[in-house]
């Protein structure tokens, strides 16, 4: 993989990084407003709507977890192939690169079946 095709690669990181924050901060947003999901003292005889409110924070917080995830194994995947490029000067094996590649979408693939 040649320099050019790494920066791209690196840059494609950090901008789905920079997305992937959006929406982490929107979740946090969500969170930080669940004290208007959970209902009052007079409304616990209400029991369906409890379950369903106490399944909705449960999904918002595992939401954040995931893309926190995410977050953290796109910075690792991009200090890889900093180091990689570093004891590397040459061309990088391609075949390296697509089995990390590889690698990276599948453990996506994995977080989104955890979902």
């Amino acid at each position: 993989m040649s320099n050019d095709n790494q920066s791209n690669y690196i840059d494609e990181l950090k901008a789905n990084r920079n997305g992937l924050q959006d929406l982490l901060s929107e979740i946090v947003d969500v969170r930080k407003d669940i004290k208007d999901i959970i209902p009052t003292t007079k409304e616990f005889n209400k029991r369906f709507v409890l379950e369903n409110r106490m399944k909705t924070i449960s999904d918002i917080v595992s939401s954040e977890l995931s893309i926190r995830k995410q977050i953290d194994s796109s910075i690792k995947t991009e200090f890889d192939l900093y180091n990689k490029s570093a004891r590397d000067t040459d061309d990088i094996d391609a075949r390296t690169v697509a089995e990390g590649i590889e690698l990276a979408e599948s453990r996506k693939r994995k977080n989104q079946r955890n979902r």
